[in-house]
């Protein structure tokens, strides 16, 4: 037989495929796409995805072989390759990089972790002495080895050659794979011994003996049977967690109580591979009748979708976009196809979940970073098995849903498209979710829905120059007013004994007519901890972190300070390092003091608090949205968590902190983002309730980005904005790249990058900027500089990625001391 050579992605930050010969033994088990483990280097493994399959192998080089195929069916297509090979190119990345972020853990095999057995008696003539010192470590009670420890009971270094040696002339045989700490979920099932029992007479007598001796056992067997019947030729097979359920007492069945039963067999015990992806069992609900403005959207989007490929549902906050999009995804759904929608937070997917499950039943599933690695990998098979009748056909996640293996994507729906969130920020690929999925539907040859009362800058642009269609929706659902909003002048206020510690006097009296009126409060602060700094009141000294450039944040629960950029915590001092006085005073402040100051004022409320320093699991951001959501908290503080497309019932009032920190930003998207968080908070307000005030405290309320929040008037900010974009050359009328330079030492970062600079400028000429130090210049001991790059959109093709990359892959190459970093981002947020 011919031989056959795999070009295969390996989850490295290499430039470059990898051909390794497929030997005769896997020659028809091994496809494209699908996960073989090979050698890398001297000792390493690694599980590779299969690129491509040919007769031929370029170069002249040493080709190592496939050692194991781990998939009997390929678990990445041919799309989603494509789609790997585009984001690479794109974001100027390694492919292997973008597998690295794509696949869930449990599927990326990790290195080393093949287990072999011995194939054949040993020939001492053949082997030579290492190989037999190396089998000499299989015994009759280790009769398997992880390559890991060959080392550990041989003292051999260096060992993969002499097992690939011995693999080859058969002494070992690569028995198994065992994939990082995956295992399916297994649970035991229970069934009645029918051999023992013939009628119902037989298994009542039964029981009145186990209760007069064993009545632990007699309980078990009367779940059992509460469950499967008193018929015992119509038994059935029921887990053990379900019997444990229907337990009458409070203490859990001991494990001796049912060995008992089974060591009888009374009872017949059953090991059952389950699965871990919960099942919803709810009752389905039809959806809500559609308004006329929201039906006349709907249409909108449909038609526009004959002529382009992507529409922007531009609506205002709590105009009832869901609603549209339940009716779009039930009519891709009845077509046979798939539909993805995007979030951009997984605070939201609870709620949007609930709302989902009840329309759609058990065809929703859920993707996000909460969820374990065992149940992301259980969602990628299910995905992978696409004609099992229980494979989801509707995907809720966050933006690395877009990594899925969709077979048959019809829609894809971005909710809140204007989000930052959607954006990754490091590692590579430094991909924006919302773009990709463009990219992706045309794969596909799907449709996108894009959503928000806010959109960004570069979507707007789009869809008002004719590359998406554009559908509008002006009125609340159900024609609730949007909420009104107040400017209050910090300034003025102070200087008038107008406010209460952190708060405007008459924000309190809201809050308090709301508490009396069983209404609910919000108080945004986009900015989490107690206080930014604490400072000594005698000398001014201020504790910063030993390994960045910042000052660290007091968190008052923990009485700890904390670096939020390396997470670098040490106590509170008791005094000042510099002049040893013991008054430190905290600066400025965060959520965590925004919660203790309002419950001086409040002591009776229920107040609870929504960042990240709260929400550190699933089950915690659920609690507090469920509380919220059903009337249990009174007051919710948070940071622009709590700004992400909710829709509470009960919410009236909104109060916004300190509204200046946003707005003067060192971004030229500050005005743009500002505009977004403001609107977007107060958009959770008055959704069901007449009456729905904000208000906003601010030392510049003559600003015109407060005028636009008030009148709720997008175009007019676009419309002011976007002219000085044009002016200066700014996205959406650019392309820009950012691109970082990192080093230990200082010097040495800032000759690299002014090296790069100067190559870059050759080509780029005045479209370099920089190198400059960013705001935070050094983080976790690594100085840094940025270099921005504007380069006109129709310019930015295969030619200049390939001079950015060949100046970057030079400078590197150049640098005097190792350890430098320099990273690409492109269309940076």
């Amino acid at each position: 037989m011919f031989r056959k050579f795999a070009k295969v992605i390996l989850p490295l930050s290499l430039p470059q495929l990898f051909t390794y010969a497929i030997p005769e033994t896997f020659q028809n088990l091994c496809f494209v796409g699908s996960r073989v483990v090979v050698p890398f280097g001297k000792s390493k493994l690694y599980s590779a995805v299969v690129y491509s399959v040919d007769d031929t192998a370029e170069g002249d080089f040493e080709i190592k072989e496939i050692i194991e195929v781990l998939d009997s069916k390929p678990i990445i297509n041919a799309i989603q390759l494509k789609f790997w090979d585009w984001i690479a190119s794109y974001y100027m990345c390694a492919v292997g990089e973008v597998y690295r972020a794509a696949v869930p853990a449990m599927l990326k095999l990790e290195s080393q972790t093949l287990l072999f057995r011995t194939a054949k008696p040993l020939d001492f003539n053949e082997l030579k002495p290492k190989e037999v010192q190396l089998l000499g470590a299989f015994t009759p009670s280790l009769t398997e080895l992880e390559l890991s420890k060959v080392g550990k009971y041989t003292g051999l270094k260096n060992n993969i050659s002499l097992v690939k040696n011995l693999i080859f002339n058969g002494y070992l045989v690569a028995d198994k794979v065992i994939q990082d700490k995956f295992r399916p979920k297994t649970e035991k099932f229970l069934s009645l011994n029918k051999n023992l029992f013939h009628s119902e007479k037989q298994i009542i007598t039964l029981l009145d003996e186990l209760s007069k001796r064993a009545p632990k056992q007699a309980e078990i067997l009367y779940c059992y049977f509460s469950e499967s019947g008193f018929q015992a030729e119509d038994s059935k097979i029921i887990s053990f967690g379900e019997i444990d359920k229907k337990r009458f007492s409070d203490s859990k069945f001991s494990s001796s109580s049912l060995n008992s039963l089974i060591d009888k067999q009374i009872l017949l015990e059953e090991e059952r591979e389950v699965s871990r992806l919960s099942m919803y069992e709810g009752d389905l609900e039809l959806y809500h009748e559609l308004t006329e403005n929201q039906q006349n959207a709907l249409e909108k989007i449909e038609s526009g979708f004959l002529e382009k490929n992507a529409a922007l549902l531009f609506g205002v906050t709590g105009s009832g976009k869901t609603e549209i999009y339940i009716r779009l995804i039930d009519k891709y759904l009845s077509q046979g196809k798939q539909v993805l929608y995007l979030l951009p937070e997984i605070v939201l997917t609870s709620q949007i979940i609930r709302r989902l499950q009840k329309v759609f039943g058990s065809k929703v599933g859920i993707y996000h970073s909460k969820i374990s690695d065992y149940e992301r990998s259980e969602i990628w098979q299910n995905l992978v098995d696409k004609d099992n009748p229980s494979s989801y056909k509707l995907i809720v996640g966050v933006r690395s849903s877009i990594f899925l293996p969709f077979s048959d994507l019809g829609l894809i729906i971005v909710d809140e498209e204007h989000e930052s969130s959607y954006k990754q920020a490091d590692p590579q690929p430094r991909y924006n979710a919302r773009d990709c999925a463009l990219v992706l539907a045309c794969f596909h040859s799907a449709k996108v829905l894009l959503g928000s009362a806010t959109p960004s800058f570069e979507t707007y642009f789009n869809a008002t120059t004719g590359k998406y269609s554009l559908v509008e929706l002006s009125s609340r659902y159900a024609d609730f007013k949007l909420p009104e909003i107040e400017i209050v002048n910090t300034r003025t206020a102070q200087k008038r004994g107008q406010m209460k510690s952190l708060f405007y006097d008459g924000l309190i009296k809201r809050i308090e007519k709301n508490i009396a009126e069983k209404k609910q409060t919000i108080l945004y602060r986009n900015r989490r901890g107690f206080s930014p700094y604490v400072e000594c009141s005698s000398c001014g000294w201020i504790p910063v972190c030993e390994n960045c450039d910042v000052t660290l944040t007091y968190h008052k629960r923990e009485n700890r300070l904390v670096c939020h950029h390396c997470g670098y915590v040490t106590d509170m001092p008791k005094k000042c390092s510099a002049c040893n006085d013991s008054v430190l005073i905290t600066k400025g402040f965060g959520t965590e003091k925004v919660e203790d100051e309002i419950k001086i004022f409040f002591p009776e409320a229920k107040i609870s608090r929504l960042d990240a320093d709260i929400t550190t699991s699933r089950s915690k951001f659920e609690q507090v949205i469920y509380d919220f959501e059903n009337g249990s908290t009174d007051i919710l503080t948070g940071t622009q968590m709590i700004s992400k497309g909710f829709d509470f019932k009960r919410l009236t009032l909104c109060g916004i902190l300190d509204a200046d920190t946003m707005l003067f930003f060192p971004d030229f998207r500050a005005e743009e983002k500002t505009f977004q968080q403001l609107t977007q908070v107060s958009g959770r307000v008055g959704r069901h309730l007449e009456g729905g005030r904000v208000v906003i405290q601010t030392s510049n309320p003559e600003n015109e980005i407060f005028k636009d929040v008030v009148s709720h008037n997008y175009k007019n900010m676009y419309a002011r904005l976007i002219a000085e974009r044009n002016r200066f050359a700014y996205p959406p009328y650019t392309r820009l790249i950012k691109i970082q330079i990192k080093h230990k030492d200082e010097a040495e970062m800032s000759r690299c990058a002014m090296m790069l600079a100067s190559n870059l400028r050759k080509v780029f000429s005045s479209g370099v900027m920089g190198p400059e130090f960013p705001l935070v210049s050094r983080i976790q001991n690594l100085y840094i500089k940025e270099i921005m790059l504007k380069i006109s959109r129709k310019h930015y093709g295969q030619q200049a990625k390939k001079i950015i990359l060949d100046a970057v892959n030079y400078t590197k190459s150049m640098a005097l001391k190792a350890g430098l970093i320099i990273s690409i981002n492109v269309d940076p947020l």
